[in-house]
């Protein structure tokens, strides 16, 4: 949640991101403002099997555009490179779960470049606990 003001002032969503448009404003956002932590959740997210947020090729033309633009401004040298490449192992898991949820083979070889991209497991673990999941066919690859 954020005051209406505030997304104003800093220039609302940004639309000519094809995707991640909303988690691109909250990193903005970040950058000049405080947040709270808030243990209850306050609303949902719902998964709708057609939505906008599931295609995977919308979301993997965004990831350049979304890992090249505010979230890295003011960075140079090593911690740009080391954010960028957390952003892309980021965004390629995303493009992981759109890809399983949708029945798209291309899940595992997303999973490796996610992986590649930071193989280091402080960044999203679960992309290891789903790798493993994948290996044993507990889940689809």
């Amino acid at each position: 949640m954020a005051r209406r003001s505030v997304l104003v002032e800093e220039g609302l969503f940004r639309e000519d991101l094809a995707s991640c448009e909303d988690w691109e404003m909250w990193v903005r956002l970040r950058l000049r403002h405080r947040f709270a932590y808030c243990p209850e959740a306050l609303g949902f997210y719902r998964v709708v099997p057609h939505s906008t947020s599931h295609g995977l090729e919308r979301h993997l033309a965004a990831i350049p555009q979304v890992c090249g633009s505010t979230m890295v401004s003011g960075l140079s040298g090593w911690r740009r490179w080391t954010v960028e490449r957390r952003l892309w192992a980021n965004q390629l898991y995303g493009a992981v779960v759109i890809a399983r949820e949708s029945g798209r083979p291309e899940a595992m070889r997303l999973l490796w470049r996610s992986l590649a991209h930071w193989p280091f497991p402080t960044t999203r673990p679960v992309r290891y606990k789903m790798l493993l999941a994948m290996l044993l066919g507990l889940l689809p690859a």
